[in-house]
């Protein structure tokens, strides 16, 4: 029996397309939180409108996109570029983070012909060349971007580095909810702050202080810079990053309960028991508000 009739056999039982890495990050409850009256903004009755920047819109830059990503998701295993490797749950995979499925033949067999050794490549007796490797990530990440575009508002007008920074959080599954949301109401800074607030990212700070080199920091953190140089606040140094919820929230233009719910990660409903004598509708810029 070959590597690939085997390896097709594994994987009848626990299918897992190449998007796998993808669904899986992706899983989880969307961050919805509670509309109606404590949607309204300070000094205004109406809904709030994301404070999304207009620019044109420029089209993918491929070749950008794959240098940025492949310096986190790497050529392979370090002095074994194009080669297939196990990622980091023991799966096999090749080039930019493709994941090798019972698929991987014929995905190899579109792209490559039959006359280049598929079988040597996905068995790992041969490499990939760097032709080919960015050949199957422009294919892979078509999905990412494809997936962008139905998650970010007017994800094609942003910059290429802020593209690339969306597209990498997508790749690893740590762009949530609540950073899609600010992204979306055109709050970067916000956006950079909340990227920051997830268990992959601490755990990886601790491996660090440890003396255990992990790149996820390394990874989220380029990505957190991205998303602060485009909120235009000056200021592209990093930012501490404190998830002690404050006693009280001074109300800015264009706050709703809402949205200081999701800043500080609160419930809706919970804010509003805090501040029974304040009306959700007629929030004033200046007025200070409890969080607990």
């Amino acid at each position: 029996m070959d590597y690939i009739t085997e390896l097709n056999q594994i994987y009848n039982e626990d299918v897992m397309n190449e998007d796998w890495k993808s669904k899986l990050g992706a899983l989880g409850l969307a961050a919805g939180l509670a509309g109606g009256a404590a949607d309204a903004q300070a000094g205004s009755y109406d809904q709030p409108t994301p404070n999304v920047r207009q620019v044109s819109q420029s089209p993918i830059d491929y070749n950008d996109l794959f240098q940025y990503i492949s310096k986190s998701e790497g050529l392979g295993k370090p002095g074994r570029p194009g080669y297939r490797y196990n990622d980091s749950k023991g799966l096999p995979t090749i080039g930019i983070g493709h994941l090798i499925t019972k698929d991987s033949t014929s995905i190899f067999k579109n792209l490559f012909g039959t006359k280049a050794d598929i079988n040597g490549m996905l068995s790992g007796r041969v490499p990939m060349s760097k032709s080919q490797m960015y050949k199957l990530f422009q294919r892979d990440v078509q999905t990412k971007i494809d997936k962008a575009r139905g998650l970010i508002t007017n994800f094609d007008s942003y910059p290429q580095y802020v593209k690339n920074a969306i597209i990498d959080g997508l790749y690893r599954g740590d762009l949530g909810p609540d950073t899609r949301g600010f992204i979306n109401d055109g709050d970067f800074a916000a956006a950079a702050k909340e990227y920051l607030n997830h268990n992959d990212y601490r755990k990886s700070v601790a491996k660090n202080k440890a003396g255990k080199p992990h790149g996820v920091k390394g990874r989220m953190e380029r990505n957190r810079d991205a998303f602060l140089k485009y909120s235009n606040s000056g200021d592209t140094q990093p930012v501490k990053v404190d998830f002690n919820t404050p006693s009280v929230h001074k109300i800015k233009s264009g706050d709703s309960f809402s949205k200081v719910a999701k800043l500080y990660r609160l419930n809706v409903n919970d804010l509003i028991k805090a501040n029974p004598g304040v009306n959700p509708r007629k929030l004033q810029i200046g007025q200070t508000i409890k969080l607990k």
